[in-house]
């Protein structure tokens, strides 16, 4: 065995054997085939690359790179939580990043076997990637994704903050795993079947509320759940045309338990009605079990030079169960009937039915070199059918209620689009969107016992947009939307709006180039009652300075201007008046990141940061520099050390505010 085979060997088994330390990736997403590319080129394209061999015969054996090291994290001044809400990183080894790739040009087992990953050791944020293919005869994709996600800032959802209690009353600390698994036999020839599997499932615990009668308390709250998603299929390539049918379905499960075992006052500190609420021990569980099936089909086709077809159609029939189970006891009020009691329990089932069926299909004709007419149809309809039955018994009074639900949801939209290219560097375009849909749902029972209320979705959009590219070094976007409509479903929805966006780049030199973006919308619902009004606007500038491809500097420089405004009214709980709820926020965001190299083997600096800093509503100000250097320490070896502080801080809220350095140094090999 070469010692090239020896490193490449160990390289990839040591980076196994930290990886199987957890268990965790990301799903690959796939990506849409090129908007308006005909489909016969796509497929030549497929047919062209399905000819090469996979590995050339001179290229090596083994590639890739891989960075371990240590961080340590300074002791973090502030808000311990709020550190944790937003950086989550702490101390100890870590596999920082990972990316090899080992190919076998005999093509006995496999012709390229890949392996990447990044955030081992214990980062909230950590993946993998194992991939391993033999050239027209298989491809293996294994995917894996951990995100510990924590939520426990003190200012959110929070109404006993005034009286010095900085406990976050919706606050989770929950671990996300996804995996995905996916095999294709005969990629690149006219059938290819294929088999795949994902799970998404999640766990943890937080605090949420208990919401009774005149009270609400604050509990502590265990999660736990779990979505399975098989599918498999077949796709089919021919010249002009390719198909994909898939059958597939999915298994899920959702849990939770709340609990408390002291006693606990909740957020009202005053009597009601003469009596103190209070709660001192409560159990709430309920488990929900799911299933669905499903029929996927896609259709690509270009049956001549001048049009392209695709059609979309899926149908599927989700179905739940639910069980749910509560006892509680302390002091509480049942105010329709002006009822106190001590103690209660409930019981509940439920079962749902879900068919749910879209569609929807595109078409570009060309029937000039210099015109294209795009059109295009997609609609979205579901069905929710429930029961539900529940007893609860209320010290010595007892309730049993027979409840039917149902929900129905129309969507659709139709949009014509005519592009016109008016010269070889200027191409206008112009449209028109329809969007309809309706939705029926039961009434409030407190409004209307028994009844069902309807809501309607109708909007026209007129759009239009040019891209201008006067010489090969400028080039310059612009499109616009304007609607109206006289329904929407909800009172912040999109009714009445306008957007604009602007987008150009200019190549200064072959190694400066500037590009700026700036984007603006307005959205007004003028119905009486309502008087919603909404803008936000962005614009920014970047920077990018490479002489000779950077290799010995680069320069990245990058501003935004922010601005959001939001005004609506709406009905205050404690005395069910008309209140005006207004929100302005005004951030700059920037960075600047420095990339140094005197000589080409020698070592390599970065230097820069980034800042956030907004007022209005809730003014925030937050920094993150950083410095980072590299020595060479041989030929596929480096010395990695880097510095990053970050600090954060809120004017309105301080006890918020965080900082903290962290510190990382490592080694990364490369060959």
């Amino acid at each position: 065995m070469t010692k090239l085979t020896r490193f490449g060997w160990v390289l990839i088994l040591g980076s196994g054997l930290c990886l199987a330390q957890n268990e965790q990736a990301s799903p690959a997403d796939a990506k849409p085939e090129q908007q308006g590319a005909p489909v016969e080129a796509q497929a030549e394209a497929q047919d062209a690359a399905a000819a090469q061999p996979l590995v050339p015969s001179d290229e090596a054996a083994v590639a890739g790179t891989m960075e371990l090291g240590y961080r340590w994290l300074g002791d973090v001044g502030g808000n311990f939580n709020a550190y944790r809400s937003v950086v989550d990183l702490g101390s100890g080894v870590r596999v920082l990043n990972l990316d090899t790739r080992l190919d076998d040009p005999s093509g006995k087992l496999w012709d390229r076997f890949t392996l990447r990953g990044g955030g081992w050791g214990g980062d909230p944020y950590n993946t993998a990637h194992l991939g391993v293919e033999r050239h027209r005869v298989y491809r293996l994709h294994v995917d894996y994704r951990n995100l510990v996600y924590l939520n426990y800032l003190p200012s959110f959802a929070n109404p006993t903050i005034d009286r010095g209690v900085f406990v976050n009353q919706r606050s989770m600390d929950v671990q996300r795993r996804f995996s995905d698994v996916q095999l294709d036999l005969m990629p690149g020839r006219m059938l290819t079947p294929y088999v795949a599997f994902t799970r998404d499932s999640g766990f943890g615990r937080g605090i949420t509320g208990f919401v009774s009668d005149g009270n609400e308390y604050p509990v502590a709250n265990d999660l736990r759940d779990q979505t399975n998603h098989y599918r498999g299929g077949v796709r089919l390539d021919g010249r002009g045309w390719n198909l994909t049918l898939e059958q597939g379905g999915t298994t899920f499960k959702d849990d939770q338990r709340v609990f408390n075992s002291a006693p606990n006052q909740g957020n009202r500190t005053q009597p009601l009605l003469g009596q103190q609420l209070f709660l001192r021990d409560l159990l709430q569980a309920y488990g929900v079990r799911g299933d669905s099936i499903y029929s996927r089909g896609l259709l690509a086709a270009s049956p001549a030079a001048w049009i392209d077809l695709n059609a979309q159609f899926l149908f599927s029939q989700p179905s739940s169960d639910t069980n749910y189970f509560e006892a509680k006891t302390g002091q509480f009020v049942l105010l329709n009937q002006l009822l106190f009691y001590d103690r209660g329990t409930g019981t509940l089932s439920s079962s749902a039915k879900q068919p749910h069926s879209s569609a929807g299909f595109n078409v570009e004709l060309r029937p000039h070199a210099r015109i294209r007419i795009r059109e295009s149809w997609f609609t979205d309809r579901m069905r929710n059918a429930t029961r539900a039955q529940l007893v609860e018994q209320l010290a010595l009074t007892g309730f049993t209620s027979a409840l039917t639900d149902r929900l129905a949801v129309n969507f659709s939209q139709q949009q014509t689009e005519l592009l016109v290219d008016v010269t070889k560097r200027l191409t206008m375009w112009g449209g028109h969107r329809y969007l309809w849909g309706d939705s029926q749902v039961r009434a409030p029972l407190v409004q209307r016992p028994n009844a069902f209320e309807s809501a309607e979705l109708r909007r026209h959009s007129g759009l239009a947009g040019a891209r201008f590219r006067p010489w090969q070094k400028w080039m310059l976007n612009a499109d616009a939307e304007i609607a109206r409509g006289d329904r929407t479903y909800f009172r912040t929805g999109l009714l009445n709006y306008q957007k604009l966006n602007l987008r150009t780049r200019y190549d200064v030199t072959s190694s400066l180039s500037v590009s700026a973006v700036a984007a603006v919308m307005d959205n007004e619902n003028p119905t009486p009652g309502v008087q919603y009004s909404f803008s936000s606007h962005d614009a920014g500038v970047s920077v990018s300075y490479l002489p000779k491809g950077g290799e010995k500097l680069s320069l990245l420089v990058d501003y935004n201007r922010t601005g959001i405004y939001s005004d609506i009214g709406f009905i205050a709980p404690f005395n069910g008046q008309v209140e005006r709820s207004l929100y302005r926020d005004n951030a700059h965001t920037g960075s600047v990141l420095a990339d140094v190299r005197p000589w080409k083997a020698g070592p390599w600096v970065t230097a820069g940061g980034s800042y956030f800093v907004s007022s209005g509503s809730r003014p925030t100000r937050y920094y993150q520099p950083i410095g980072r250097v590299a020595l060479p320490l041989g030929k596929y070896a480096h010395w990695v050390g880097e510095w990053r502080w970050y600090g954060s801080a809120q004017p309105f809220y301080l006890f918020e505010g965080f900082r903290a350095h962290q510190f990382t140094t490592g080694l990364r090999l490369t060959r």
